[in-house]
C-alpha cells in the first residue's frame, strides 16, 4: 500500500492529537512527544492514515481508534492490555494470524470488547502483535475454543514494513 499524501499537521489539530493520546495511553507517551511534538499525516490510498509523531510513525488511525504500532510496545513506549500466548501461537500470531483462544495462557481482567490489546509470548512477554478484542476478558476466559483476538498488526506486515521505509 502507498501513500496518498503526507504533511506536517498545525499546532491546534497537535494539541488536540495528543490531548487525545494522553487520555488513551496516559502520561507514558510523553518521552515520545517531547515539549514540542512534530505530527505527520500519512494518507494511504485507502483513506487510513498514520502519524508520525518526531520523525517516528507510531500510530495508525483505524476507525476512531489509534492504534499504537508495535514498535511502541517494544520499545516500553506505549503499554496496552495484554494477552499471553502459549509458544506455539508465536509463529501463526507473528505471521498476521488472528488469536483464538486454545493459544491464550492469560488474560488481562480489565479487557473489554473492542479495546486495543497486546499479545505477547507467555515465556518472555514480548510484544508479538497489536489485536483488538472480540470479547471482554471474562467471556473470553470462558470460551473453550474459537476467534478471541483480531490481529491488526504485527512484524514485518505492511505497516512495519512502510513505517521502516518512510523514516528513511
Amino acid at each position: 500500500m502507498d501513500i496518498k499524501s503526507r504533511h506536517f499537521i498545525k499546532a491546534s489539530d497537535v494539541k488536540k492529537l495528543v490531548a487525545d493520546l494522553k487520555e488513551r495511553f496516559g502520561d507514558s507517551i510523553d518521552p515520545l512527544l517531547g515539549s514540542k511534538p512534530r505530527v505527520e499525516r500519512l494518507v494511504l490510498e485507502n483513506g487510513e492514515e498514520l502519524f508520525a509523531i518526531n520523525n517516528t510513525v507510531s500510530f495508525w488511525k483505524r476507525e476512531d481508534q489509534y492504534v499504537p504500532l508495535l514498535k511502541l510496545l517494544i520499545d516500553k513506549v506505549v503499554e496496552l492490555k495484554a494477552v499471553a500466548v502459549d509458544m506455539g501461537a508465536v509463529k501463526f500470531v507473528t505471521n498476521g494470524a488472528d488469536v483464538f483462544r486454545q493459544g491464550i495462557r492469560s488474560i488481562d481482567p480489565l479487557i473489554r470488547a473492542g479495546d486495543i490489546v497486546a499479545v505477547v509470548d507467555e515465556k518472555n512477554h514480548r510484544p508479538l502483535a497489536v489485536t483488538q478484542a472480540l470479547y471482554d476478558a471474562e467471556q473470553m476466559e470462558g470460551l473453550g475454543s474459537g476467534k478471541a483476538l483480531k490481529n491488526l498488526h504485527t512484524i514485518n506486515d505492511f505497516l512495519w514494513e512502510l513505517s521502516k521505509e518512510i523514516m528513511k
